[in-house]
């Protein structure tokens, strides 16, 4: 495998192609580009690839054929597809065949750049499973265990790599973050990417459960252990036998309760309410909570030998607003998935809308996020959502309240006696022609500045600065002349 990761584009469209191959060399691969499946796997012949970026609809060999060529005779090569909204269920039939992912159109260039960069990531576990102990398809289970995990941020993946890490053992894992981070889905990609995966994953939050009942839960009883405790219950300790044990919350834990979930952590065994025998278990401890755990240790509100038993490895999310990178990959994600759920489809978010979304702090994080896309997308009466889709609460915290979104909108009044689509088509130009002028001077004159302020690729803004005839002039060179 060489040191740049190489990547084969192939689309019969070619200024899709190309926009492809240029954002993919904007990110430091080497790309090729091919206009159909048998210049594909010509290429492929002849060169190694590690990954192989492929649109669906082709004529001649469309991506499905190509797919099923790749995995026969190239079995090393990953394969990521490219399809339109209404192909999206053969896509997903298609990774169940081996694609590795597939990218709706249209798409973003930061989408395309992670789906890129997950599918190298994955090609290199897999060549670097050299292991005994570790088979290849072990370390393919791992990597796929963790990509419902969506994320761009440099952060996040540190986070994510820890974890890689941690599930090949079978220590103790803390995790921390704010709630709606997503610490339970981390945990669960733990749990699946280990040797404990085929065992149970058993959740207990520990904040939601009445201290009075927690007991019973955890360890279970035998009948007569107490009033109305007429026949055998099985504890979630114990049903998480051969598996992993999830203790949600777990600095609301009871100072009781910590006393003899150190007991269990240390023996090994637990007895059930109302019981004489003991019983073995075996499992691994995941805990996570948003609380301070060091400073309840220093405040007597957490027992410091539960802590350092529980805390061998220790993960840190971080919150949303810490990684506003994600914020519009992970509504775009949200939205897709509510449109494969049911018949409603929404085509994506508006400029205003994403605007506000990056504004907003997201006390609720990812939890808050999924549920506000979700109301916008039953609220939309159109094919996008826009600000009024919104909840008023987002709205409220975003823009002062005196302030319209009817009057950020100026109406000139010969646009409203001209047809419908003529006078969209003129307030859009309009829009257009200030916002890239004013771009380009908030960038000094800077395209490649001015394309990451955007979120552009550079060559479309520069067909944005052609059709309009703007002008662009570096206040460096400019400095210079004087």
């Amino acid at each position: 495998m060489t040191a740049t990761p190489r990547i084969l584009v192939v689309d019969d469209d070619p200024m899709i192609a190309t926009m492809c191959r240029q954002a993919l060399e904007e990110a430091g691969f080497a790309v090729d580009t091919v206009y159909n499946g048998e210049e594909a796997l010509a290429r492929l012949r002849e060169h190694t690839y590690d990954v192989v970026l492929t649109d669906v609809r082709m004529p001649r060999m469309d991506g499905l054929t190509l797919l099923h060529e790749i995995q026969t005779h190239y079995p090393d090569v990953v394969v990521v597809l490219m399809t339109a909204y209404a192909d999206i269920e053969t896509a997903v039939q298609a990774m169940e065949a081996g694609a590795f992912d597939y990218i709706p159109k249209p798409f973003s260039v930061q989408h395309l750049r992670v789906s890129l960069q997950r599918a190298v990531e994955h090609r290199q576990l897999r060549s670097r499973a050299t292991a005994p102990e570790q088979t290849v398809d072990a370390i393919i289970e791992q990597t796929r265990a963790f990509d419902a995990i969506v994320t761009q941020s440099e952060t996040m993946r540190a986070v994510i790599r820890q974890a890689m890490k941690a599930a090949r053992s079978d220590v103790p894992v803390l995790i921390l973050g704010e709630s709606g981070t997503g610490k339970e889905l981390l945990a669960k990609a733990i749990h699946q990417a280990s040797h404990r995966a085929d065992g149970p994953f058993v959740t207990v939050d520990c904040a939601s459960i009445p201290e009075t009942l927690l007991e019973s839960e955890l360890f279970g009883y035998e009948p007569g252990a107490f009033t109305g405790a007429q026949k055998r219950k099985h504890g979630l300790i114990e049903l998480a036998d051969g598996g992993t044990l999830f203790l949600d919350e777990i600095g609301e834990l009871p100072a009781p309760l910590q006393a003899k979930l150190l007991r269990v952590l240390q023996d090994g065994r637990i007895r059930r309410l109302g019981g004489r025998t003991e019983i073995t278990v075996n499992f691994r401890l995941i805990s996570a909570t948003n609380r301070d755990l060091h400073a309840m240790v220093e405040q007597h509100q957490f027992r410091e030998d539960l802590w350092f038993r529980i805390n061998v490895i220790t993960l840190e999310i971080p919150p949303l607003r810490e990684r506003k990178e994600d914020i519009l990959l992970l509504a775009h994600y949200f939205l897709q998935e509510l449109n494969r759920r049911g018949p409603r489809q929404v085509e994506g978010l508006s400029s205003a809308v994403q605007w506000i979304l990056q504004k907003y702090d997201w006390p609720g994080n990812v939890r808050e996020l999924r549920n506000v896309i979700e109301h916008a997308h039953a609220m939309a009466e159109g094919a996008w959502i826009t600000p009024m889709d919104l909840p008023e609460f987002i709205l409220r915290a975003v823009q002062p309240a005196e302030v319209s979104w009817d009057a950020a909108i100026v109406w000139p009044e010969e646009l409203l006696r001209r047809p419908f689509y003529e006078a969209r088509r003129a307030l859009l130009e309009q829009f257009e022609r200030t916002y890239f002028t004013h771009l380009i001077e908030r960038a000094g004159g800077r395209i490649m500045d001015a394309a990451r302020m955007a979120g552009l690729h550079r060559g479309v803004l520069h067909r944005f600065l052609k059709k309009y005839a703007i002008r662009v002039r570096d206040r460096k060179q400019v400095t210079k002349k004087k």
